[in-house]
């Protein structure tokens, strides 16, 4: 395949949906990967045949190499850009915001 290829975390909405159709406008086939399935399918059907996509969990190693693997297959092989959009961001004074929250924000920020 000679068309480029971008796979995007955390592209079902915001940042990365936005980046997903700016590669998608500029000929790349793009994976849109996301915890959010509902979120993901909306915007393959916005963006048509230039995006392939599906459920990432980028706290699992197991969903990362699943979805790489359907991404690439679907690609040719090819994987130009990689962009870990997917981020959360928990807010309030630090010692009042709950541990798991914390950890929760590494997880998947880092």
């Amino acid at each position: 395949m000679t068309q480029p290829a971008i796979f995007i975390s955390g592209s079902a909405a915001g940042i990365g949906r936005a980046t997903a159709k700016k590669f998608a406008a500029e000929g790349y086939l793009v994976g849109i990967y996301d915890i959010d399935e509902v979120g993901v399918r909306s915007a393959l059907a916005e963006i048509g045949s230039n995006a392939v996509g599906g459920r990432l969990d980028v706290t699992d190693p197991a969903s990362w190499e699943s979805a790489l693997t359907e991404f690439t297959d679907a690609s040719g092989g090819r994987l130009d850009v990689l962009v870990n959009n997917a981020g959360v961001l928990r807010s309030g004074r630090f010692a009042e915001v709950d541990l798991a929250q914390h950890h929760f924000t590494v997880e998947v920020n880092v």
